[in-house]
């Protein structure tokens, strides 16, 4: 496994990695959830500190059953730490995110986490496998989300 500064991680790898990290967050906040969903390997999974979701099938209408709901959304990441061994490669990055009631909200649901994924190369280029949110910290309510 290599260090993301090592140069046995090919700049293209780590570009296409963080890439697909970027189309994942920009899917969820333009609420296009089949877009979302196939940044996953068929079997991937999503884990969630309120549920979890297992394959790509379902996956979208799992995710807008939660995000939709919310007229504006805001996914950031930062700081993505990533390793390579072959065809597998795991990306650790922050999540910053926003999550307004209304148009009007000025009481967000913030939430501050963690994304850990672990990625397979696909013919289609690298591919989520599993990912994995910590919260680290939030305010504003979420009772409304459901369990996926």
């Amino acid at each position: 496994m290599s260090h993301p500064l090592d140069p046995a991680l090919s700049k293209t790898d780590r570009e296409q990695i963080s890439a697909r990290l970027h189309r994942f967050t920009t899917a969820l906040d333009e609420k296009d959830f089949h877009a979302y969903a196939d940044c996953y390997t068929e079997d991937g999974i999503l884990e969630l500190p309120w549920g979890q979701h297992e394959g790509r099938e379902g996956l979208a209408e799992a995710v807008s059953a939660n995000l939709a709901k919310f007229p504006r959304t805001q996914h950031t990441t930062r700081d993505h730490v990533i390793t390579q061994d072959g065809d597998r490669g795991t990306l650790r990055a922050q999540l910053h995110s926003v999550h307004w009631r209304s148009e009007a909200d000025t009481d967000p649901w913030i939430v501050e986490g963690i994304y850990d994924c672990r990625l397979t190369r696909t013919a289609s280029g690298w591919k989520f496998s599993n990912v994995a949110l910590s919260v680290v910290s939030q305010q504003g309510g979420h009772d409304e989300l459901e369990a996926l």
